[in-house]
């Protein structure tokens, strides 16, 4: 089955993919994005025999210098997360665009560097946090800008990411990082490092910074991670910070033993809280579900276009609304992708249970659902319009 194009045009991009690990996840993205993948490099020879089946014209080899040497527009940078400053550095003196994955420099000297290369070289640096373009967050971006929820006092985000599978990752007997026996910076990195999926989002949806931040580790990990790593990822990582308006924002990232990823914002005008898996009991709380009409609201919230909500007021308060919406459209991944998906999280979840949300074409109905829960005092005549994938439902 031929990809799907989603630019209406000829013009093609040379991309390079440094890391084909996580940059293999990409691949099939790229196929639909007018972009060519003509090289890779990767010190792992199971990664580069991968890529070598998908792509067997393109250009592969562990040297990076050789790689940067290659005729090809832009880099995908997916190597390890504390390299990604000075990796990026060299692709830009390479004279090559840079995408890179979180994050994109560890201390503030390699920040200055960095914007420094991108200023002297006039290439293109792209960060790819990806979690700010959810159909949620997006949703709340655009009606945040429109004025529905006012300025914002205070939100918490989270990012819980138990990663003791990720750390012990692998090959055919062989170590991801060949002579380790954990996996590089998954198995001790401050979890702190790692915020862009939780602070990134509400940025995203606010439009403001951070200008100050208090952030304390916890030294007690759980069981499997590396002993003497005491601020790694097998702790938590709470921290408050400061925003540009004055507001607080609660920023959790780490390992516990129930993974979250709740995401609660609040304005002056009124709030809203995203909780991914929808069906269970953590994401329920605080939703009313239990007074969820039987049926949809309208008749077009089951049909997959988009819906305008009229939420219940409020008994005590007619101006007092609360709006709510389910994501439940599939979103694509490749193959690979939901084959290491089913791989990583065995420990978690029956390996069936994640099988059964990929389907043949490539596609999931991951479990990992959104639901969204807008309350506020808006006026009488305040519509919430939900995008096309969304479900709508009132509550009273």
């Amino acid at each position: 089955m031929a990809t799907p194009r989603i630019f209406k045009t000829d013009k093609r991009l040379k991309l390079g993919i440094w890391g084909l690990g996580r940059g293999l996840s990409f691949f099939r993205t790229c196929e639909a994005l007018s972009i060519d993948v003509v090289a890779g490099c990767d010190f792992n020879r199971h990664m580069r025999d991968r890529f070598a089946e998908l792509q067997p014209e393109a250009y592969v080899t562990d040297d990076a210098e050789k790689f940067l040497a290659q005729d090809f527009d832009a880099v995908l940078l997916a190597t390890y997360c504390p390299a990604h400053a000075d990796d990026a550095i060299r692709c830009l003196n390479a004279r090559k665009h840079v995408l890179s994955e979180v994050t994109s420099f560890h201390t503030m000297a390699e920040g200055v560097r960095l914007v420094e290369a991108v200023e002297a070289g006039g290439k293109v640096y792209n960060l790819a946090e990806n979690y700010p373009f959810s159909a949620a967050n997006m949703w709340l971006a655009r009606k945040w800008r429109e004025g529905l929820f006012g300025d914002l006092s205070y939100a918490e985000y989270e990012y819980v990411h138990e990663c003791r599978v990720l750390a012990y990752t692998y090959i055919d007997g062989e170590p991801i990082q060949p002579g380790n026996q954990a996996h590089s910076w998954r198995s001790w990195l401050n979890f702190h490092y790692y915020n862009t999926h939780s602070l990134g989002p509400m940025m995203h949806i606010t439009g403001l910074r951070p200008t100050r931040t208090t952030a304390l580790p916890s030294t007690t990990t759980l069981a499997g991670y590396i002993l003497n790593a005491r601020e790694g990822m097998g702790g938590i990582a709470p921290s408050l910070i400061n925003m540009s308006n004055g507001a607080v924002v609660r920023n959790l990232m780490g390992a516990t033993t129930n993974d979250t990823h709740q995401q609660r914002i609040w304005g002056t005008f009124g709030s809203a809280r995203a909780a991914p898996r929808p069906n269970t009991p953590s994401s329920r709380i605080g939703t009313n579900s239990e007074n969820w009409p039987k049926k949809p609201a309208t008749a077009a919230a089951t049909s997959g276009r988009s819906t305008t909500l009229h939420g219940k007021s409020s008994k005590a308060n007619p101006h007092f609304l609360t709006y709510t919406a389910q994501q439940t459209a599939p979103f694509p991944v490749s193959r690979h992708t939901a084959r290491r998906s089913t791989t990583a999280h065995r420990t978690r979840y029956p390996t069936s249970a994640i099988q059964r949300h990929v389907t043949p074409t490539g596609t999931t109905t991951s479990p990992n659902l959104v639901s969204i829960i807008v309350r506020g005092f808006f006026p009488k005549n305040r519509t919430a319009r939900l995008p096309n994938n969304f479900h709508s439902r009132c509550v009273i």
